[in-house]
């Protein structure tokens, strides 16, 4: 399977072939779409392979960067188009969780404009979204997850809440430092990779690259800040 990451400025694509996973990344402001299709070509060269050999091409489909995840589900299409291939979307905030097993995962991105988007997470037995992904202003978050029961029961009330991505960095002083008596212990501008989308999609339904879409979650996809520019 190829896994394909444009939905922030971690821009990677992970190959898993024979049960190895090799890795491409970069971090940039622009360029993804530039950067994508060498990615893929030098993966595929080290493993003397090609796309029809693989089975399947796993997309980030969001939520992050409007031009982004476009950039990423296009070029997904595209290769498995051409070479026969099923294809499944995953979201963005689930792959952040994924390496944070055995805890509540509160995965947030950087939305601009002041908002973030965010999910939570249980990865106690694999990785279970406790609400919908969604976006708001950070001061909202603590509010919203205060009123999950789930993390407040018996199986969970004593685990370790982690904070991950984007979103921790940028709204740092905004976002809930800790939920009920749980402090939120922050793990670091991580990013989404392309490797972390494996063990999602081994749990998803693969289907047509025709069915691939972004999962915006903000309904005004047209509206951005004057500062700053998509990937």
């Amino acid at each position: 399977m190829l896994a394909i990451e444009t939905a922030t400025e971690n821009c990677s694509v992970a190959l898993r072939f024979n049960g190895e996973i090799t890795q491409r990344q970069q971090v940039v402001a622009n360029g993804h779409s530039r950067l994508v299709h060498g990615m893929v070509e030098q993966l595929l060269l080290e493993r003397k392979t090609n796309l029809r050999e693989l089975d399947a091409i796993a997309v980030d489909m969001g939520p992050g960067s409007f031009t982004g995840l476009r950039i990423g589900i296009g070029i997904a299409q595209g290769l498995a188009f051409a070479s026969g291939l099923s294809a499944v979307g995953l979201h963005s905030l689930a792959a952040l969780a994924i390496p944070i097993e055995n805890s509540v995962v509160l995965s947030a991105i950087d939305a601009r404009m002041g908002q973030v988007y965010w999910c939570l997470y249980d990865t106690c037995n694999g990785t279970t979204p406790l609400l919908a992904a969604q976006v708001s202003d950070p001061q909202t978050v603590l509010d919203v997850v205060m009123g999950i029961k789930e993390i407040h029961s018996d199986r969970l009330k004593a685990i370790q809440i982690y904070g991950v991505g984007s979103g921790w960095n940028a709204y740092a002083d905004s976002l809930p430092p800790e939920i009920g008596d749980r402090k939120i212990e922050i793990l670091g501008n991580h990013h989404p990779e392309a490797r972390n989308l494996f063990p999602l999609a081994d749990i998803a339904s693969l289907g047509s690259p025709m069915q691939l879409s972004a999962a915006y979650v903000r309904d005004n996809v047209a509206q951005k800040s004057g500062n700053h520019k998509d990937p």
